[in-house]
């Protein structure tokens, strides 16, 4: 069942060129990886030395510009993964302060 999910998605998926995010947000190209740094803005595909943006996510952006946050990664069953990285950081940081 994931498996057919996958595959629906991934053919349904559109990926857009900067020139097409340009035209339909109407952000320059300067702007939008300005907004791109500060994760307010969908980040690229690589592929090779080209960079694509989903559209899902460009549309994502375009319906409420102001509370945009990327997407979380999902797992397999579709729920966003554990976050288990705070909790080595928290823990880094306790050791590191007692050195």
């Amino acid at each position: 069942m994931y498996q057919s999910e996958f595959l629906a998605r991934l053919v349904t998926e559109r990926l857009i060129r900067i020139s097409d995010v340009v035209a339909l947000t109407g952000i320059p190209k300067t702007t939008l990886y300005r907004l791109m740094s500060q994760g307010k803005f969908p980040k690229p595909q690589k592929f090779g030395r080209a960079s694509y943006w989903k559209l899902s996510e460009v549309k994502r952006f375009l319906s409420d510009p102001g509370h945009y946050s990327p997407a979380l990664p999902q797992d397999e069953e579709g729920s966003p993964p554990a976050n288990r990285g705070s909790l080595d950081l928290e823990r880094t940081s306790a050791e590191d302060s007692r050195a």
